[in-house]
């Protein structure tokens, strides 16, 4: 695998797995382990740069956040399920139950976590709004306190459509021709507006 990340111009293993793990919804060690090929692994996706990149940018460059807390639902997202449209409807018919507590921030967010080497073959997703540290919330809500880090923000412009290219485009290209890596198993989406912008904060790793 490590050669093979290397022969596709990946910087390091951790990376190739990472996009492997955005592009396919499984980790690389569980493919070789079971010998599972994943829907559409053997489609090649030539390393070039792909017709909706004008629609792509780096926002800022480095971007540092302080700790800040989200509210939401969570749920665990299957391999192979391609819309996340039943979870956030879901979201929705409650998200006006929550205290946001004076939160300066009232965009939508999605908090998306993994494990490289887990047997489960999916995310962990929460659908939540920002609020403030020490707000009092239903019980039907949980929380997530996201640590201070080092962020890199892309902005996909025109909702979910072609995100998956979007997602091919950070991992495939951007993070392969840059002396940056993700540094952990988790990311977030925030949605400014009405939804079709979608700034991609993926925490780095500083070398």
């Amino acid at each position: 695998m490590t050669h093979l990340a290397q022969n596709y111009g990946y910087v390091d293993y951790e990376t190739f797995a990472r996009a492997f793990k955005s592009r396919f919804h499984i980790a690389p060690s569980a493919v070789r382990k079971d010998r599972f090929v994943p829907h559409g692994c053997l489609q090649r996706w030539e390393p070039q740069v792909p017709a909706h990149r004008a629609t792509t940018s780096i926002s800022g460059g480095l971007v540092g956040k302080e700790a800040f807390v989200l509210c939401g639902l969570p749920f665990f997202i299957e391999l192979g399920e391609k819309s996340f449209h039943k979870q956030w409807a879901s979201f929705m018919h409650v998200q006006d139950r929550m205290n946001l507590g004076g939160s300066d921030d009232t965009a939508f967010h999605q908090f998306s976590a993994w494990n490289d080497d887990a047997e489960l073959h999916g995310l962990s997703v929460l659908c939540a709004r920002r609020v403030a540290e020490h707000s009092t919330q239903p019980p039907i809500f949980t929380l997530r306190t996201v640590p201070a880090a080092d962020y890199v923000v892309f902005r996909h412009e025109g909702g979910p459509k072609d995100l998956a290219l979007t997602y091919q485009y950070i991992y495939g290209q951007w993070f392969a021709t840059h002396d940056l890596k993700a540094a952990l198993c988790w990311e977030f989406q925030r949605y400014p507006g009405n939804g079709d912008l979608i700034e991609i904060h993926i925490p780095i790793a500083l070398v």
